[in-house]
This record gives structure tokens, sequence and C-alpha cells, in this order.
């Protein structure tokens, strides 16, 4: 499995672009494209496992594939399958996990007392003007400066005392609540990069930092210890013209996101296609 197992998938571009292949033909692309995208890369063909993995008999498979290929689908490489927009997704995507790392790498060279201790986004992605959604929740983990089997021992140890009920021992418990915050901040340079990708794609208001500290911090963390699906938020975003002040002047912004009673209605719905002549009755709940 790839590193992020997920990929961006606009439908109303998926759909114009498959609107004269058949249903079998459709279902052999978007299931190649998933592995492509699941390996993280080109398909070796083999028609045989690959005709199994698309649900479809060899010769029917075989065919499919024939006809993507006639069409620019999808492409062979000699003995590779690939297809030109997941080569420059991949390639995207590689360099937002590296981007990643090394802002939680320098993240975590610091002590939790800094009081500079800022997360930048000085590469904002204006240039992502094709609609590009991110997850928040990224599987990006920053560890200690230690060995591993340190850090394995340190945590046998902790949960040793935890389980008798014994005070934790204060290097311990200064060790794990560093780890707990190095964790937390990688996962908050995420959701801010995410934000800005999401922001440079849909004309709204991106962020260059979250300071430590800050109110913006605090709610942000907050939204990220309750586990918060920023991934639906931002497809919400992407779809209501409303969030994307397409309808009023208002547009969302990462503040205004992260408020727990803004959130919770992005989630259940509240701004999902506010137009014109919309039901008062959502208008009304929408505008609390």
């Amino acid at each position: 499995m790839s590193a992020e197992p997920w990929f961006r998938f606009f439908p109303s571009d998926f759909l114009s672009g498959v609107s004269g292949l058949s249903a079998s033909e459709r279902g052999v692309y978007i299931s190649l494209l998933s592995i492509m995208y699941d390996r993280g890369g080109p398909l070796k063909r083999e028609d045989d496992r690959l005709a199994r993995q698309c649900g479809l008999p060899k010769a029917g498979f075989v065919r499919a594939l024939q006809a993507l290929t006639d069409q620019g689908k999808i492409e062979i490489d000699g003995q590779w399958l690939c297809n030109s927009r997941a080569k420059s997704e991949l390639t995207e995507r590689a360099g937002r996990i590296a981007s990643a790392r090394r802002g939680a790498e320098v993240t975590n060279a610091k002590t939790p007392n800094n009081s500079d201790d800022d997360l930048r986004y000085s590469d904002r992605s204006s240039d992502h003007n094709d609609g590009a959604m991110l997850p928040a929740q990224g599987a990006l983990r920053a560890r200690a400066q230690q060995p591993q089997s340190q850090l394995q021992e340190k945590d046998r140890d902790a949960n040793a005392s935890l389980v008798s009920g014994e005070p934790l021992p204060a290097d311990l418990k200064i060790e794990r609540d560093r780890q707990r915050l190095v964790e937390e901040r990688a996962r908050l340079h995420l959701l801010g990069c995410d934000w800005n990708s999401l922001a440079g794609s849909c004309g709204l208001s991106q962020i260059d930092e979250i300071t430590a500290g800050s109110p913006r911090e605090k709610a942000a963390l907050a939204r990220i210890r309750e586990g918060r699906d920023f991934a639906a938020v931002f497809a919400k975003i992407r779809a209501s013209p409303f969030l994307r002040g397409e309808t009023t002047t208002f547009r969302a912004s990462f503040n205004w996101i992260i408020n727990p009673t803004n959130l919770v209605k992005i989630l259940e719905g509240a701004y999902d296609e506010i137009r014109k002549g919309q039901p008062a009755a959502q208008r009304a709940y929408a505008a609390q």
C-alpha cells in the first residue's frame, strides 16, 4: 500500500472523461487507477491477475483495456500500464509527504518551551487550480530523536506504571508528553498544508502560520484531539457554493472552520448547496 491510501477524485471530471465508455470499460479504468494509486506507480501488465482484480474474464479485460488505450486513458510502456494524470498526482503527493516530514523534523528539533515554535506556510500552494482537496488526517507521526529500542523500553515502563497504578516517573512523563506534542504538531502542520491547498483551489484565504500558543493553534489542536474528520470537512467546502463565496460575500476561512460550532454545522450539511431560493428553514440554520 502507498504512503497515503487516498487519491484526489473529482466526480464531474471523471464523469465527463468516461462519457464515451461502456460500463465494463469504466469499471476497468477506475480499478486500474485505484491500483496505481494504491501501489504508488505504474502496473506491470499481467492480464490474468489484473482481470481478476477488475472482476472480469481475461478476454473481457483485454477488450476493455484495448478500448482505454485507444482513447488515451491508459498508456502502455513496454510491460507497464500507466496514466499521465496519475503520474503527476503521485509526484505531487511524494513532494507533499516530503514537505510534511521536513516540517515535522524541524518541530521535533525544537523543545516544547520555545515561544517561537510556529508552523509557517511560506510555500503557499495558490497554483493548485485544479480543485485539489487534501485530507487533514495524515499518517505522519514524528518520533523523538532516540533509538527505537529506547523508545519501546520507555513505553513498556510507562505502560507498566499505568497498569500498576504507580505514579509515572518524571522522566517518562516528560518524554511521553514531548512525543505527544511532536505528533500533534506534525498533524497540525499537515492540516495547515491541506487547508492551503484547498484554499488555493477554491479561491479562499490561505494561512501564513500557526503561532504556538495562539487561539488558532489551540482551536485547531482541540479539533484534532477530538478526532474530527477534516477530509470530510474539506469535501463539504469544495461542494458548497456558499462556503466558497459564490453566493454571498462570505467565504470560509481556516479560523472559521476550526470553530467547533461551525465545524459541526459543516459536517451536518448546513451549508450544502446553499443557493438563492433555498428553503428558509435551512438558510436560517446556516446563518445561526
